[in-house]
C-alpha cells in the first residue's frame, strides 16, 4: 500500500516580519522498501511503514498516513482538458450512482471518470476512439486496482452494445449525434449526462433533446470552486481559483 507523507508550513518572525521557513509539501510514496529522500532530509524505510508522526534524518516532522482512493487518483496520469473532480462530484451527487449501477461513459480520455464511476458503481464500459488514450486510461484502472471496466475502441456516435443502463456520459465534441443510440441504451428513468466546455454545440443537444418524446431536460449546471485562506486573522478567499471547466447538463430517459 501506498503512503502519504506531508511536511507542514512552518512560519517564524525574522526582523520583524513573519517568514515561511518550511513550506508545506506533499509526497506520495509507492515503493516503501528504501529510504527516501525529500528536501527536509530522509525518510526510513523503517519510518515509512509506521502511520502518525515521523521524523526525517534533519529532525523535521511529517505526518504519515496510508493513501486512499483519492490520494491514488491525484496521482493519475493526465491528458489535456480532463475532467476535473468538482464535476465528478456532482455527475454522483446529481444521477445518484451506487453499488448496482450500470455505466456507460463516452470519451474515455485518461480515464479519470470512467475510474471515479468504477469505484462506485458495479460495472463501467468505457468508448474511445484513440488508441493512445485507451492506453492511458487502462494504465490508470490498473493503478487503482480497478477490474469492472472494460474498455472499447469506438464511438458511441456509430452504437452503444449495452442494454438497460442506468447512467451514460458523454464527454464529446458532439453529444447530439450519441441522443439515439442513449435512448436505445438507457433504461427508463436512466440519466444522461454531458459534460461540454463550450455552449455551441451544447445548445444543440439540449434542442434536440426537447423534441425528443423519450427524453426529459432537467438542467445545465457549471460549478466554480473557490478555496479560501484561513490563517490567523486571515479569513478571504484564496488568490487562485477553479473557475469555469465545462458545463454540465442532466437528461432523463422517459
Amino acid at each position: 500500500m501506498a503512503k502519504v507523507l506531508i511536511v507542514k508550513e512552518k512560519k517564524e518572525t525574522i526582523d520583524g516580519r513573519e517568514r515561511t521557513v518550511i513550506k508545506e509539501m506533499k509526497y506520495y510514496v509507492e515503493n516503501l522498501d528504501k529510504d527516501i529522500k525529500t528536501k527536509y532530509g530522509t525518510i526510513s524505510k523503517e519510518d515509512l511503514k509506521k502511520e502518525g508522526t515521523i521524523k526525517s534524518s534533519t529532525g523535521k516532522e511529517f505526518l504519515i498516513f496510508n493513501a486512499g482512493f483519492a490520494d491514488e487518483f491525484n496521482e493519475l496520469k493526465k491528458l489535456p482538458q480532463g475532467i476535473n473532480k468538482k464535476d465528478i462530484g456532482i455527475i454522483m451527487a446529481e444521477t445518484g450512482v451506487d453499488k448496482n449501477s450500470i455505466v456507460v461513459d463516452a470519451g474515455t480520455g485518461s480515464g479519470h471518470l470512467a475510474s471515479y464511476l468504477a469505484h462506485i458503481c458495479k460495472e463501467v464500459y468505457t468508448y474511445e476512439i484513440k488508441e493512445n488514450h485507451l492506453e492511458i486510461s487502462r494504465k490508470n484502472a490498473v493503478t487503482l486496482g480497478l477490474k469492472n471496466i472494460t474498455f472499447f475502441q469506438g464511438s458511441v456516435y456509430d452504437e452503444i452494445k449495452e442494454k438497460d443502463i442506468d447512467i451514460i456520459t458523454l464527454d464529446l465534441p458532439e453529444p447530439v449525434k450519441a441522443i439515439d443510440n442513449s435512448i436505445k441504451a438507457l433504461k427508463r428513468g436512466g440519466h444522461l449526462v454531458v459534460y461540454m466546455p463550450c455552449l455551441p454545440a451544447l445548445e444543440e443537444f439540449i434542442k434536440e433533446v426537447k423534441q425528443r418524446n423519450e427524453l426529459y431536460y432537467v438542467k445545465t449546471i457549471e460549478l466554480i470552486e473557490r478555496k479560501w485562506k484561513i490563517e490567523g486573522k486571515i479569513v478571504r478567499p484564496d488568490n487562485v481559483e477553479i473557475g469555469h471547466t465545462a458545463f454540465l447538463c442532466f437528461v432523463r430517459r422517459v
